[in-house]
């Protein structure tokens, strides 16, 4: 029997962003309106867990799969009971099943250049899904889009089977959170969005791993700029088996509004000696599926127990706060949860 394994990181709570404090200047006061608004845009149901919102359909019923590993991947196990509408506490997929049945699934890498040959590109997790009851009719895949941009209407489902055959499949319906598609049949299915799409901005990430100090005294924070639906555990997977028990994840509100393609900036009060590598980065959402490569490193020459990180657009408004946190960082490996 295949050994079931403990979830490395717990499923991000959507939790709103902070609003910046009120002073009587003209600025502020509109800086403080444009949080507001990206607050509203990111999430609203504020004290739920991500991907929860499904305004024309009956509220799904949450479940923690089992997880274990396959061929050194991450795959999950959701023994449906009956027939209704369920949702993976960490993946954020849902199904509507017609009745019990036991439905296995994980991520898989994209085929890249068999996208851009049909003029698309990933916006989301590839998921290979078996089900051995086919009692499976709709799968909801979440996707970042902020609806009111208007970049759902650039996407569509691909579906690949198991001969690695590619087709576009319309959705049946989209909602702030999912795209949703009837289905009859299970393989391959993943959200894609036109290569020629306009550039809008999506809700996104900020997820830190801290290498912990040497005998030196030399640590590393990987900073990852992130689309809002990756799978979570499987980020925190893929950088252990990368980096081992050296590098830990660090819990903290990452929640943000990231633009394509736009240049950022990673920023910190620190005075003591410290370095980020590179400057600016570009962010490119449909390379962040797969590697979890760090968008920065902030190098520290010595043990800091707090910093405070501010992310911003590369030669954007002075006073304009994407996202900025107080950090406080682990000096040893039993002051911050393993992943």
């Amino acid at each position: 029997e295949t050994p079931k394994l403990e979830m490395d990181c717990p499923p991000i709570l959507d939790i709103p962003l902070e609003m910046a404090n009120s002073v009587n200047t003209e600025v502020a006061v509109n800086t403080q309106e444009n949080i507001q608004r990206m607050d509203e845009e990111l999430g609203r149901e504020r004290d739920y867990p991500l991907f929860l919102e499904h305004p024309h359909t009956s509220s799904p019923d949450e479940f923690t799969p089992e997880i274990h590993d396959q061929d050194n991947r991450r795959e999950y196990q959701f023994q449906c009971p009956r027939a209704g509408l369920f949702q993976c506490s960490i993946t954020g997929l849902v199904f509507r099943m017609e009745g019990e049945g036991e439905v296995l699934y994980r991520t898989v890498p994209w085929d890249r250049r068999l996208l851009a040959q049909s003029g698309k590109r990933p916006a989301g997790p590839l998921f290979k899904f078996t089900c051995l009851k086919t009692s499976v009719c709709q799968l909801h895949l979440p996707h970042c889009e902020i609806h009111s941009e208007g970049g759902c209407d650039f996407l569509s489902v691909a579906h690949v089977t198991d001969d690695d055959s590619m087709e576009f499949l319309r959705p049946h319906e989209t909602t702030e959170t999912h795209v949703i598609l009837n289905i009859n049949g299970f393989s391959k299915y993943g959200i894609t969005k036109n290569m020629e799409a306009p550039v809008s901005p999506i809700r996104g990430l900020v997820l830190l791993f801290y290498q912990l100090p040497d005998d030196t005294n030399n640590s590393t924070l990987n900073v990852l700029l992130l689309p809002r639906n990756v799978d979570i555990d499987e980020v925190c997977k893929t950088r252990r088996r990368r980096n081992g028990d050296r590098e830990k994840y660090i819990e903290i509100n990452p929640n943000c509004r990231l633009t394509p393609d736009q240049e950022y900036t990673l920023s910190t009060d620190l005075t003591d000696e410290h370095h980020i590598d590179p400057k600016e980065a570009e962010f490119v959402d449909y390379d962040s599926y797969t590697n979890y490569m760090p968008t920065f490193l902030l190098r520290l020459k010595t043990v800091v127990e707090e910093v405070n990180l501010l992310l911003k657009e590369h030669d954007g408004p002075e006073n304009e706060r994407l996202w900025n946190r107080l950090v406080s960082l682990p000096a040893s490996p039993t002051e911050v949860k393993s992943t």
